[in-house]
C-alpha cells in the first residue's frame, strides 16, 4: 500500500497509530516530503508528533536499511538491552513489515546541528557532551549477547564501504573524481587498506554520525539532543560513530568557509571559527574517554579514532560530489587533503584535535 495524502489518515487509525478524536479535534496536521523516502510529518496538538517513513525504492538494498532502522528502534524501546538510549532517540510507534511504514516521533520545534552551526551560529559544548552520553549508552560489547538475541543477529556486520573502496577502485575502476584521487594516492589507499583490517565487529554502531543526525529539542528549560536515521546501524568498531563526529565538526567547517567565499558573504567574520569546532571536540572527547569500556591503551585508542577520521572525511568528499561528476565541488580539496595529513601522522591529529593542553 502507497501512502497518499489521501490514504494517509485511514492508515493511522486503522494500524491504531492515531485515534479518530485526533482527527476530529482538528488538531491533526500533516504535510509529506519526498525524497530517497516518503515522509510524512504529523502534528498532533501540543505535544510530539508522528514521523511516518515509508521506503519509495523497494529494492532488496533499501528493504534492508529500512529494517535495520525498525529493528534498532525496537532494540532500544522494546527489549532490555539498552536501557539507557531510549531517552536519546525518537519513541518507537511501531513497523509495517508489509507496507515498510516506520512510525517515530516528530519532534516539531527541533533543529538539527548542522543548521544550528551553519545557519544560526550556534556551537554549543554542552551539545557535545550530550553526544558523548548518547554514545556511551550504546556502546558497549555485546559478543556474548549476539548469540542469543535475535535482533541483534540481525545485523550483517558490514564494513563501511569507503574502507572496501580500494578493491572496489581496483575492479570497477570507476573514473569518479574522488575515487581517482584515492586510487593514485599511496597515502590515502594504504590508509583504508589498513583500517580495513584492523575493523571490530563487538558493538553496536549508527554508521552515519553526522551533525545533520542529532536534533536538539526543548523539554522544558532543558535542551534535549536526539539522535535520528538509524539506516546504517550495525554491529561494528564503536570508534567509527566517533570518527564520524570529530570529520563532521572538521568538514562543515571546511565546507562552510569555501560556501561563504563562493557566496562573497561581507558577514563571515560571523562563521564559527575552526578553532571553536576543535574546541568542541575536545569537549565531546574528555567526556566521552572516561567512560569507554574497553580494556586499551587509551593512546592507540585515540590514534585509530584519527585514522578512522581520515577515512570519514574522504567517504564525507565522496558523498558531496555526484556520481561521475567531472570537478570537484569547493572545499573537497581540503577535505582530502586533511585526510591524507592525518593519515601521514596521526599522533600530530591526536595532538592537534584531541589534546587538551592545546
Amino acid at each position: 500500500m502507497r501512502l497518499t495524502n489521501n490514504n494517509l489518515i485511514s492508515y493511522l487509525i486503522n494500524k491504531a497509530f492515531v485515534n479518530a478524536n485526533d482527527v476530529v479535534t482538528g488538531d491533526f496536521i500533516f504535510h509529506q516530503v519526498i525524497s530517497r523516502n516518503s515522509i510524512f510529518k504529523v502534528s498532533l496538538g501540543k505535544g510530539n508528533g508522528l514521523f511516518i517513513k515509508q521506503l519509495q525504492n523497494m529494492s532488496a538494498h533499501e528493504i534492508y536499511w529500512m529494517q535495520k532502522d525498525a529493528t534498532t528502534h525496537y532494540l532500544f524501546h522494546k527489549s532490555d538491552c539498552y536501557p539507557e538510549t531510549q531517552k536519546y532517540i525518537p519513541k518507537y510507534h511501531g513497523y509495517d513489515p508489509f507496507s515498510h511504514v516506520l512510525v517515530l516521533d516528530f519532534f516539531k520545534e527541533a533543529i538539527d546541528l548542522y543548521n544550528l552551526a551553519t545557519k544560526h551560529k550556534v556551537l554549543s559544548h554542552q551539545h557535545a557532551e550530550q553526544i558523548a552520553d548518547i554514545f556511551i549508552s550504546f556502546h558497549k560489547d555485546i559478543e556474548e549477547e549476539i548469540g542469543t538475541n535475535k535482533s541483534l543477529q540481525f545485523y550483517n556486520k558490514e564494513v563501511p564501504f569507503i574502507l572496501r573502496l580500494p578493491e572496489f577502485v581496483n575492479e570497477q575502476n570507476p573514473k569518479e573524481k574522488v575515487f581517482e584521487i584515492i586510487k593514485d594516492d599511496y597515502i590515502l589507499r594504504e590508509g583504508l587498506i589498513q583500517l580495513y583490517r584492523e575493523w571490530k565487529g563487538n558493538s553496536l554502531i549508527h554508521g552515519d554520525i553526522k551533525l545533520a543526525n542529532f536534533l536538539v529539542t526543548n523539554n522544558g528549560n532543558n535542551e534535549e539532543v536526539k539522535l535520528i536515521d538509524w539506516e546504517t546501524s550495525n554491529v561494528g568498531d564503536p570508534l567509527w560513530d566517533v570518527a564520524g563526529l570529530i570529520q563532521s565538526y572538521l568538514s562543515t567547517s571546511i565546507f562552510t568557509q569555501h560556501l561563504k567565499f563562493n557566496e562573497q558573504d561581507t558577514e563571515s567574520d560571523k562563521e564559527i571559527s575552526l578553532a571553536e569546532y576543535e574546541r568542541a571536540i575536545k569537549a565531546f572527547w574528555k567526556r566521552y574517554s572516561k567512560h569507554y569500556p574497553w580494556n586499551e591503551e587509551l593512546e592507540k585508542i585515540e590514534i585509530k579514532i584519527m585514522r578512522f577520521t581520515a577515512a570519514r572525511l574522504l567517504q564525507t568528499a565522496k558523498e558531496f560530489n555526484p556520481d561521475n561528476s567531472t570537478e570537484l565541488v569547493s572545499g573537497t580539496t581540503q577535505v582530502i587533503d586533511l585526510a591524507r595529513t592525518i593519515f601521514k601522522d596521526p599522533k600530530v591529529a591526536v595532538y592537534n584535535y584531541l589534546n587538551e593542553t592545546k
